[in-house]
């Protein structure tokens, strides 16, 4: 059975500018690995909806220091958007939460995620991948077939576990981000 992960990125973006509404810039933080160019492929497919009110500035063709270096200096106003940097330009390879960290240690403006394993970390939240959410369905579907209860035609060819939007409290109040804008439903 395999698991297909869907990134939400726009719904992540959506929720990053209820919390901070005047933002005209987002820097979108990614790298070169073949993994980390088809998510900001995604991004940029998704995003387009956006571009009439925001400006998009992609750092993955940046070093690890530069990218770090740009988000020193932005302005508060702004998003910084954490896709996935797992190899720089050059070549240096790096774990999302290390990436997160470093980031929100020297970030002038919020910043938003794809993955539950940056918070933490640093990130404020966004829809994020739950892996714990993965691996309780999993926990169950293989429960379910052992006690023989899930008929073999009944198996999913995929699991499908949507992305959840899930929040840092201390990111919300370092911001001074409103909890009110939150989505409802959403995990803080």
């Amino acid at each position: 059975i395999g698991h297909s992960s869907t990134h939400d990125i726009l719904g992540t973006i959506e929720i990053a500018l209820n919390l901070v509404p005047g933002a005209k810039r987002v820097y979108v933080v990614s790298g070169v690995h073949e993994v980390d160019r088809g998510i900001e492929d995604q991004a940029r497919r998704d995003l387009k909806k956006w571009e009439t009110r925001l400006e998009f500035i992609y750092l993955n063709h940046m070093s690890f220091e530069d990218i770090l270096a740009t988000v020193s200096s932005v302005s508060p106003r702004s998003i910084i958007l954490l896709l996935v940097l797992s190899q720089d330009v050059k070549g240096t390879r790096y774990t999302y939460p290390v990436v997160a960290q470093r980031v929100s240690q020297v970030s002038a403006a919020p910043i938003f995620g794809i993955l539950d394993t940056a918070l933490g970390h640093g990130i404020v939240g966004g829809n994020l991948i739950n892996f714990e959410r993965i691996g309780v369905k999993v926990g169950e579907l293989v429960l379910d077939i052992l006690r023989g209860t899930s008929a073999i035609k009944n198996i999913p060819e995929f699991l499908g576990v949507p992305p959840v939007p899930i929040f840092d409290w201390r990111q919300l109040r370092h911001w001074n981000l409103s909890e009110a804008a939150l989505p409802k439903g959403g995990i803080v």
